[in-house]
Order: structure tokens, then sequence, then C-alpha cells
């Protein structure tokens, strides 16, 4: 990320079906449950309210798998459940690393 990567770039991906879509890192690491690289991907300006290309959003994934603290951080961050909105110009708040830092 430090190389200038667009952490909000859509990567495709196949489901088990064998059947392609797009995606956002942010989504996969909540998919995977990793609350590290999710606060690591927000601070670095991941959007949490850009939704794959399915419509998915960070937080339907997060809600979806259960995961509470992912659910309450994003929600912390603005997200919420909109449908067919893209918010990709919307940027981090400021002074978001402070807020995100752990404890």
């Amino acid at each position: 990320m430090d190389g200038g990567c667009d952490v909000n770039a859509m990567v495709e991906r196949k489901d088990g079906d064998g059947d392609s879509y797009q995606t956002i890192a942010l989504c996969q690491a909540i998919y995977c449950g990793q609350e590290k690289p999710v606060r690591l991907l927000l601070i670095r300006g991941a959007n949490p309210n850009l939704a794959a290309s399915d419509g998915t959003t960070p937080l339907m994934v997060a809600g979806g798998h259960g995961l509470k603290p992912i659910v309450q951080l994003l929600e912390g961050m603005g997200s919420a459940l909109r449908f067919g909105v893209d918010a990709r110009v919307r940027g981090p708040p400021a002074g978001l690393d402070r807020q995100l830092a752990p404890a």
C-alpha cells in the first residue's frame, strides 16, 4: 500500500461456481475475518461504502458473517446499508489514523 496502489481498486475473483466477479480488498479482508487488515485499509483510504460488482458492500459482508467488531468499526466510519450508491469520491475523514489506532 505504501507503493501507491489504489486501496479501492476492483480485483477480479471467481466464486465457487467458477463465475467471475469484481470485489475490493476491504470486502476480501472482511470475508477472511481479518480485523487488523480492515483497519489498515481504512487508514489508507479504503472507502467503507464502496460495493463489489454484485452490489455487496463491506458492511453486508461483515454483517453476513456475524463479525460484530468489524460491523461496529464500519458503522463508526459512516458505513450504511445503501443500495445502488457508489461513494467512490468520498475520502477518509480527517484524523482517521488516530481513530483506528488499536488501544
